[in-house]
C-alpha cells in the first residue's frame, strides 16, 4: 500500500527492472491517469478513488457553514493529528478502484476517458 499512485509507479518501475511488475500487489491512492492504465495493464492491482467533485463540493458546504455559523459544524464527528492537535476532519469513503470496476468508477464517472486509461492494451477486447 503506498501513499499515493506517484509512489506505486516508482514500486512498480523497481518490481519491473526486476522481472516483478504485476507479480507483487501494488496498491495506491488517487486515481492517476497513469495509474489506471497500470490496473487495467495489470501492473497495479488496485487505487483508491475519492472523487474530486465530492471532495469540492464537501469543503464548500463546510466552509460556507463555518462562515455563516463561525464555528466548525456539529457534524464533524472525525479528528485527524497533526502530530500536536486532534484537528476536525470529514473523512470521505474512499472507492477501490480495480480492473473490474475502472470503467463504471472512472470512465463512466468522468474522471479518466476510455480512451486514455486503455491507451497502452487494445480496450475493445477487454
Amino acid at each position: 500500500m503506498c501513499g499515493n499512485d506517484d509512489i506505486a509507479s516508482q514500486v512498480i518501475q523497481i518490481l519491473a527492472e526486476n522481472q516483478l511488475a504485476g507479480q507483487v500487489i501494488v496498491v495506491g491512492q488517487d486515481g492517476d491517469l497513469a495509474a489506471c492504465q497500470r490496473i487495467v495493464e495489470g501492473t497495479q492491482y488496485m487505487t483508491a478513488f475519492k472523487s474530486i467533485e465530492d471532495l469540492a463540493r464537501q469543503a464548500a458546504e463546510y466552509a460556507v457553514k463555518m462562515a455563516e455559523e463561525g464555528k466548525i459544524s456539529s457534524d464533524v464527528t472525525d479528528t485527524m493529528n497533526d502530530g500536536s492537535y486532534d484537528i476536525p476532519a470529514k473523512v470521505l469513503e474512499p472507492v477501490a478502484v480495480t480492473r473490474d470496476n475502472i470503467d463504471e468508477v472512472i470512465i463512466d464517472g468522468g474522471f479518466h476517458r476510455r480512451d486514455e486509461v486503455y491507451l497502452n492494451i487494445d480496450y475493445d477486447t477487454e
